[in-house]
Order: structure tokens, then C-alpha cells, then sequence
């Protein structure tokens, strides 16, 4: 994942839940969107294992 710039509803959304921009960067997948901000060791399960919200 690769973080992006935020769009200006990004950031007015920010004010109620923080929230940051990311796209996919495989071509083929092309994902988007919005994954919440906050402490990275809070936001990954506690086996390390990864997930998308």
C-alpha cells in the first residue's frame, strides 16, 4: 500500500475519525481508499497476520 494525498472530504471526514489515502500499487488491482489512522500496532491483529478493512 501506498499512502496518497487526501481529498478535501478525506479531510473533513479526518475531523470525525482519522482516516488516511491509500491506492494498491499492482496494476492489476488498482484499489483505492480510505483506511483508519492511528497507532500501526493497535490497527494489526495480534498474530501479525495482514487485513484490509
Amino acid at each position: 500500500m501506498q499512502r496518497i494525498p487526501r481529498r478535501l472530504i478525506d479531510r473533513l471526514r479526518s475531523l470525525f475519525s482519522p482516516v488516511r489515502r491509500f491506492r494498491c500499487p499492482a496494476i492489476p488491482c488498482g484499489w483505492v481508499g480510505n483506511l483508519p489512522a492511528g497507532d500501526r500496532s493497535r490497527d494489526q491483529p495480534a498474530d501479525g497476520s495482514n487485513y484490509i478493512l
